[in-house]
């Protein structure tokens, strides 16, 4: 299955691609060293920790036995963590750490919003990929309109699946809500919606 028709490609762009690919793996570990020289020369390091998913969902099973429908509240699972970490937690050095989210936003929903928000952001989730696979299907489009959905179908899944591996930021979170958007601009623009 062809995705785009073949075209002829030009030699300088050809050239250009390849220097670029080449280029990412010779300058990567460079880039790491550099990181890693000018942190040790400032005394400054990073440690990233955060609880693992199944004391995510612990905490969100725990927190739901007291709020059943709609969890602890917004911005509240550092409140949840403090009453309901599993007792291996305090055992270790880790122990007075505070989180503010679990591991992933979508999993920290469980605790936050209840079984009712959650469950609300699976099918949003589902409706989504289900929306993907049915753009995906489709064979009488031109290859200008293929490329747009193709595109806004691995951004997206690329986005909403980082969400609920990792808390992002507030720009990948913004990103992530633009690029549903274009998604969902493109397949109505293709009646696909």
């Amino acid at each position: 299955i062809t995705l785009i028709k073949a075209k002829k490609v030009s030699y300088p762009s050809l050239i250009v691609a390849v220097v670029m690919v080449l280029s990412f793996f010779f300058a990567a570990p460079t880039f790491k060293y550099l990181g890693s020289h000018l942190s040790e020369r400032l005394l400054v390091s990073q440690v990233e920790v955060s609880p693992t998913l199944a004391q995510t969902l612990q905490v969100g099973w725990l927190s739901t036995k007291a709020n059943p429908f709609f969890g602890s509240g917004a911005n509240n699972f550092n409140q949840a963590w403090l009453n309901y970490r599993p007792e291996s937690v305090n055992l270790n050095p880790l122990w007075h750490l505070d989180f503010v989210y679990g591991k992933g936003i979508i999993p920290t929903y469980l605790t936050m919003f209840g079984p009712i928000g959650f469950a609300l952001s699976i099918l949003f989730l589902v409706s989504l990929v289900w929306l993907a696979v049915k753009a995906l299907r489709v064979k009488e489009i031109d290859a200008t309109s293929r490329f747009m959905i193709l595109s806004s179908v691995v951004t997206v899944m690329y986005l909403w699946f980082f969400h609920i591996v990792y808390v992002p930021t507030q720009v990948l979170f913004l990103l992530t809500f633009v690029f549903t958007g274009v998604f969902y601009a493109t397949l109505k623009q293709h009646n696909l919606f």
